[in-house]
């Protein structure tokens, strides 16, 4: 019977020097000529994933931390944060002295005033997260001098906000409240079980978990028949509501609690080895 099968990118599909492992290769086609259907599910916006990753063979895509949802491509759902709830948010981080990308469908933004600031805090959570320094590549960001420049966005990631995500998120939702707008949730980004000073904000119940029950309404699936792969907490609600949720081994303890399963290391054949002990392929040469 064939599955639908949801995979994170950022240490899942790609590894902490932007590659994407081989055996992993091999695993995704054997899974697509088993008659499985293969979907992205990432925590960037269509216009921060890899080029060379969205051109290979996918039956749908999530981004956005499940803002934005194709099948076949074609878009089937799409969420944007309110220009006054972007408004608000970017105030509370600039007074902190942190910084922040707008995530967008069609581009990133970025203050033009805090580009140097922000390449300086990326570099620190890139080195505190990898422990190499490997870069993880975005896309050229575009430039604004005032947030009504930038439009479209699902959301922000922010950085050098050196407090626990949970404040973050009550002190959030008491401003936004105030205005009557809707609340927002804040993670820390993670590696393993290293928290760092960056992370991002998504609007409340938008996650990979509702871009998946919004995909299976369209693809004739049930959640019954879906298996997830991930590696942070942004994979929370997908792993733990997933038909079979699986942390890879290099995931954090908290998502490994989660999961139905652990594999093995994203760099040790994690997926591969995950789709042979399910049944899904046979055992090959990698």
């Amino acid at each position: 019977m064939s599955k639908i099968i949801f995979f994170d990118v950022d240490g899942t599909l790609v590894n902490f020097s932007c590659q994407m492992p081989d055996s992993t290769r091999t695993a995704l086609k054997l899974l697509h000529e088993n008659g499985h259907k293969l979907v992205v599910s990432t925590g960037r916006s269509k216009s921060e994933v890899y080029p060379w990753l969205l051109s290979m063979d996918w039956d749908g895509l999530i981004c956005g931390a499940g803002a934005y949802v194709e099948w076949n491509k074609k878009e089937i759902y799409a969420r944007y944060m309110s220009d006054r709830m972007v408004e608000i948010i970017v105030e509370y981080i600039e007074s902190r002295g942190g910084t922040y990308i707008l995530e967008g469908s069609s581009a990133i933004w970025e203050r033009d005033i805090l580009v140097d600031k922000n390449r300086a805090l990326i570099e620190e959570w890139i080195k505190a997260s990898n422990g190499n320094g490997v870069d993880a590549p975005i896309p050229k960001a575009r430039l604004f001098s005032h947030i009504s420049e930038a439009s479209h966005i699902h959301k922000l990631n922010f950085h050098g906000m050196d407090m626990d995500s949970a404040v973050m998120e009550k002190e959030l939702n008491r401003l936004l409240s105030g205005e009557g707008l809707g609340k927002v949730k804040a993670i820390r980004f993670n590696n393993g079980n290293v928290f760092v000073t960056s992370g991002e904000i998504t609007m409340e119940g938008i996650h990979k978990s509702f871009g998946i029950d919004m995909l299976l309404k369209t693809s004739g699936f049930d959640v019954s028949e879906s298996i997830a792969f991930g590696d942070s907490l942004n994979d929370y609600e997908m792993i733990k509501n997933a038909g079979i949720g699986i942390a890879m081994g290099n995931a954090c303890d908290a998502l490994k609690d989660a999961a139905h399963i652990v594999t093995s290391h994203i760099d040790e054949n994690g997926i591969f080895n995950a789709a042979v002990r399910l049944g899904l392929i046979k055992q090959e040469e990698i």
